[in-house]
């Protein structure tokens, strides 16, 4: 009788994930668009034309090429230090909440994950570093250093990420499939809702395949997490936190997703 109350307990609530998912996705692409390339526009006295899921259009008459370098790279700072501060947060013994402490880790490192992959693709042309590195002295240098680093990076999000895992994996589970439920279908909705919404919003345009780069490309190490994770550590909880139904969250989910498909997709406009 006690050990199915505690498989119970366990079990993933798959809407949960689903919700978290999309709230999550959602706020990284409105960090990377509107907090780090829009509120850096906005520094530098740009105006702002258009804010969508996928790209920001402003109007860069009096922007030196040094300001339109640094917009272009305040993305990946705004995602890498959001990022950052949800995995702090997540450290903290005062969330006890588990769809909380999920929301923190999936949302922590998709921005990770984003941020560092968009110095992966320096050497392609709509990538955020390749303007960056552009027109720079030795700019083929700085490509090869600044794709370099976003393999260190990504690289050290996927292993710090299948470390962190393992509080939502627990001991007497089957590991396998409660990581790649916790990764893999988070990567697959959060990947396809973004796609999804530039297609409603503007149809089938280079904008649909930058949305797909951006997601399915910039999170792919996501696919791998549950291959990485290891046995059991002796401080592994033995019943492991576990997302579960709560009303408020799929509220917050539903609202997400229209925002996303009939709003955000099709651009916020200044």
């Amino acid at each position: 009788m006690v050990t199915t109350q505690i498989k119970m307990k366990q079990k993933i609530d798959i809407l949960m994930v689903v919700s978290i998912t999309i709230i999550s996705y959602l706020f990284a692409q409105i960090i990377h668009e509107g907090l780090g390339h829009g509120g850096m526009a906005l520094l530098f006295g740009a105006k702002i034309i258009q804010v969508t899921n996928t790209n920001l259009q402003y109007d860069p008459t009096g922007i030196s090429l040094s300001a339109s370098r640094v917009i272009a790279l305040a993305g990946t700072l705004a995602n890498v230090v959001v990022g950052i501060l949800a995995l702090w947060f997540l450290r903290m013994p005062s969330i006890k909440s588990a769809n909380m402490r999920f929301f923190l880790w999936l949302f922590g490192h998709i921005n990770l994950f984003k941020g560092f992959g968009y110095l992966l693709i320096t050497f392609a042309p709509i990538g955020d570093w390749h303007d960056v590195a552009e027109r720079l002295p030795s700019q083929t240098l700085w490509m090869i250093g600044l794709t370099l680093l976003g393999a260190v990076t990504s690289l050290g999000t996927f292993f710090y990420a299948a470390w962190t895992l393992d509080e939502f994996v627990g001991k007497d589970t089957d590991l396998r499939r409660r990581a790649f439920t916790l990764t893999i279908l988070p990567y697959l909705v959060g990947g396809s809702v973004n796609v999804l919404a530039t297609i409603v919003g503007l149809g089938i345009t280079i904008f649909t395949f930058t949305a797909a780069l951006a997601t399915f490309g910039g999170t792919f190490l996501m696919v791998w997490l549950g291959l990485a994770v290891g046995r059991p550590r002796p401080n592994t909880p033995l019943e492991p936190v576990t997302p579960i139904r709560d009303t408020g969250w799929l509220i917050a989910g539903v609202v997400a997703t229209m925002f996303y498909l009939f709003w955000f997709g099709s651009g916020l406009i200044r």
